[in-house]
């Protein structure tokens, strides 16, 4: 590998990163110096480093450092949305099927939420939308039950530029209110949207968490007010999303299925 000239702290930095996503169950300022062969000065500088933005934590007790949420985060962005929808289609179908409402699923890009599946309702007065298109964060329950199960350090980020434009007289238009209501939808587990974007909509929404509890998209239901009153969102439909959420989450990051340990021979 040819490295490129003057960029010997971002390698450096890199290669810290890397070793801390080997060492299972963390690693202290020793080993990491070792397996890198690298001074304890300048490990610690890189650590300090990676500590401040989020991309390595160090244990208050234990003293180790491991991932943080930030480089945990660089794990979800990966996920490929044809595989997402193809692998989630199944579920989506059965919620359709049970709820006989619009279905979404979506993922976040940038300060939007995008559909990437969207499965009618077979009632003529039905609630729409077309895959590819993109709404915003703060007016739709995808959008803040995806807020809601993103690593801290992002949200912080993400709030204070979203642009908190007024649709209906019940939108969300502040970054405090939204703090508040990201709050109750990380207690409850699901998202709620009565007529925040649209007059006369609403949704329900939750989070696809992957194993570190990150959100990597959203499952969501959607219906005109009169087919959907309070009792229906939070009582029927919330916990159909929540296990739908579940089985797609377990169908993009399969459980490792653990060898049987080796029984050792006597001699």
């Amino acid at each position: 590998m040819v490295e490129v000239q003057g960029a010997q702290a971002a390698y450096r930095l890199l290669d810290v990163l890397s070793e801390l996503g080997i060492q299972a169950g963390g690693a202290n300022l020793t080993s990491l110096s070792q397996a890198l062969d690298l001074p304890l000065s300048t490990t610690r500088r890189l650590l300090r480093v990676l500590c401040d933005r989020g991309f390595a934590v160090q244990d208050e007790v234990t003293k180790l450092y491991e991932l943080g949420p930030q480089a945990r985060l660089l794990g979800t962005l990966r996920i490929d949305r044809r595989s997402l929808g193809e692998l989630a289609l199944p579920v989506l179908e059965e919620l359709r099927e049970t709820s006989g409402e619009t279905v979404f699923l979506s993922v976040r890009e940038g300060l939007e939420v995008t559909y990437v599946q969207c499965l009618r309702s077979p009632h003529p007065v039905q609630m729409y939308g077309e895959v590819g298109q993109r709404v915003p964060l703060h007016a739709t329950s995808q959008g803040k039950a995806i807020l809601a199960f993103l690593p801290a350090v992002l949200v912080e980020r993400l709030l204070p530029r979203l642009d908190y434009i007024r649709y209906t007289p019940n939108t969300v238009t502040s970054m405090a209110e939204l703090a508040a209501d990201l709050e109750q939808v990380r207690k409850r587990r699901y998202a709620l949207n009565f007529e925040e974007r649209e007059p006369d909509v609403r949704s329900v929404a939750t989070a696809i968490l992957d194993p570190l509890g990150n959100a990597v998209a959203a499952v969501c239901i959607g219906a005109p007010k009169f087919r959907l009153d309070d009792h229906r969102a939070v009582d029927e439909f919330a916990p159909l999303l929540i296990k739908a959420a579940e089985k797609i989450s377990s169908l993009l990051f399969p459980p490792v299925a653990m060898a049987p340990a080796r029984r050792s021979r006597r001699t």
